[in-house]
């Protein structure tokens, strides 16, 4: 990474120019700026990113599969999006030897560049910051929903 990240408390990053060699973590799910992941890691490769992610207190990237597996051993090739969420982690809890629980919250959007495999299976990509979403009022035809929505969600902001 050129510059180190700085997380701010709302989980976004203060915007920096590009990392040489981001960590990725490929998965069949999306992280957004601003949501909230949960992830049980039992794989070395990723259980030493967390570990490397904890001592740097730096993020990695969550970037959505297009197409091959989230597990080492597939027979495709991984495919990625072109663009990954920085992911900070929030809570990481030993649930037994080698397995994880982690939590992390979605940062900044990156656009992914070239990307390569480590001997170990970790994926490493160029990223540069991406642009960040500009706000947006609810249309009143969706207003009804997004009530909804936020009352199902409240009780869970807190956990």
């Amino acid at each position: 990474m050129s510059t180190d990240p700085a997380p701010v408390e709302d989980g976004t990053t203060l915007q920096q120019p590009s990392w040489a060699a981001l960590p990725l973590f490929p998965l069949q799910t999306v992280l957004f700026p601003g949501g909230l992941l949960q992830l049980k890691v039992f794989e070395a490769r990723y259980l030493d990113l967390i570990s490397q992610c904890l001592r740097r207190q730096q993020p990695f990237g969550v970037v959505c599969l297009v197409q091959g597996s989230e597990l080492r051993g597939g027979s495709d090739k991984p495919q990625f999006e072109s663009t990954a969420v920085l992911a900070h982690l929030q809570a990481v809890d030993a649930e037994q030897a080698g397995i994880l629980l982690v939590r992390c919250l979605g940062g900044q959007r990156v656009q992914l560049g070239q990307s390569h495999r480590r001997a170990d299976g970790l994926w490493l990509s160029e990223a540069s910051a991406g642009p960040d979403d500009l706000p947006a009022a609810v249309p009143p035809e969706l207003l009804g929903s997004a009530g909804a929505l936020a009352k199902a969600i409240e009780p869970r902001n807190g956990s």
